[in-house]
């Protein structure tokens, strides 16, 4: 794998500057209004099911399952958006730390 060099890494670092702002939550409908959506909010609830559905927090939909477009082939919705998740929350300090790092051993 080639490996990212630091203006890569910044302009990774821009990109996720630019997103909705985190950290997002997973959240899981099962109901007739929603056909088994996934969905990623900033907003956390106990519940996920019980999100209230405010524009101004959704981030994502990853599975609505009245529309065709979004049905995913290897049914990998639910791991999809968990990992669209986690990478949001954390890579952004991935980032900022490896290039720390590599600037302290004069890696850059």
């Amino acid at each position: 794998m080639k490996r990212l060099g630091d203006a890569a890494l910044r302009e990774l670092l821009e990109i996720s500057k630019a997103t909705t702002p985190r950290p997002w939550y997973f959240h899981h409908r099962d109901d007739s209004l929603y056909m088994n959506a996934y969905l990623i909010s900033t907003e956390q609830v106990e519940n996920g099911d019980d999100i209230d559905y405010d524009p101004e927090t959704m981030v994502a939909g990853t599975l609505i399952q009245s529309f065709l477009p979004v049905q995913i082939g290897d049914k990998k919705s639910k791991q999809n958006t968990e990992y669209l998740i986690a990478a949001a929350n954390n890579l952004p300090a991935i980032i900022e730390e490896l290039l720390e790092l590599r600037e302290k051993v004069g890696d850059n």
